[in-house]
């Protein structure tokens, strides 16, 4: 179960989210609730946006970070750079849910149409 709010304001946009979610299989049975939220922008040719994410998996926290931005070029034609973080450590019953510390980047050259 999942809720969204956003909103739209101008060239802005800024949502929030709420979950539920059970997992379960034959050997774990845990439930997730988490809280999302994000803003993004476009000032001219530039976009920006940073989102993060925070949740518990059976009382073990996990959570995500993200920023990004994108270059408008020429028409179609962007550069966008990606930086990302998530930390979580779940055991669950002696299951390994989620076991990582990560920061990475992603650099990319775009065209859509």
């Amino acid at each position: 179960v999942v809720g969204l709010a956003e909103v739209t304001y101008g060239s802005a946009m800024f949502d929030l989210g709420l979950g539920f979610e059970n997992l379960s299989d034959n050997v774990v049975d845990a439930n997730r609730v988490f809280v999302s939220g994000g803003v993004s922008s476009k000032y001219g040719a530039l976009s920006l946006s940073a989102a993060t994410q925070y949740g518990m998996i059976d009382g073990q926290d996990e959570s995500s970070t993200s920023l990004g931005a994108r270059y408008d070029i020429a028409r179609g034609l962007s550069v966008n750079l990606g930086i990302n973080h998530k930390h979580a450590n779940v055991n669950v019953d002696g299951v390994q849910i989620l076991d990582v510390n990560d920061t990475s980047s992603k650099l990319s050259l775009r065209y859509d149409f």
